[in-house]
């Protein structure tokens, strides 16, 4: 009896857990060419999780110091170029501080906007950039300050360092979870 029991929990746990459906989000990573900037900004890997709530990106970067700057770039929507409503953060290091900006854009303008919650991390015993950027931050209509987030975003990556640039070819397109 004990059996039959035991069989029919373990049947009804797994028909169940079929049945339920866990919140996720679409992630996904390109992967650059080492050694085509200079180490301190070269980009070797770029990666993007758009949550429901939450977007969070990272760059893998070769001997990742203490100076350099990098865009990362959050584009509406699945094509146009550039996008009628975007966002834009720069992370940078100042005094050994990691200092973000959050920008919110539009086809020919950004400018500076407040991003509560936005965090930063400039990691460089371990060459990793990392940002997290609430969805409730990203631009909207005027006329709909109030919508969700792009249901689809497409992002992007570029560093800088004096007068050198890394702008890894390939951009993320990815469904907000």
């Amino acid at each position: 009896m004990k059996r039959v029991i035991l069989g029919i929990l373990a049947a009804v746990l797994v028909l169940g857990g079929g049945l339920m459906t866990s919140a996720s989000a679409e992630s996904g990573s390109v992967e650059t060419p080492s050694g085509d900037a200079p180490a301190r900004i070269d980009i070797t890997r770029f990666s993007v999780e758009n949550d429901d709530r939450w977007v969070y990106m990272k760059v893998d970067v070769r001997n990742l110091r203490q100076k350099g700057k990098f865009n990362f770039h959050y584009w509406m929507g699945s094509g146009g170029t550039p996008s009628p409503r975007s966002a834009l953060i720069v992370v940078r290091q100042e005094d050994k501080h990691t200092l973000g900006r959050f920008f919110a854009c539009g086809r020919e303008d950004c400018r500076p906007t407040p991003c509560p919650r936005l965090r930063v991390s400039w990691r460089p015993l371990d060459d990793v950039v990392r940002i997290a950027v609430p969805q409730r931050c990203f631009p909207r209509r005027a006329s709909h300050p109030d919508a969700p987030p792009p249901p689809s975003g497409r992002f992007f990556v570029w560093s800088r360092l004096g007068d050198a640039i890394d702008d890894p070819e390939g951009q993320l397109a990815l469904q907000r979870g």
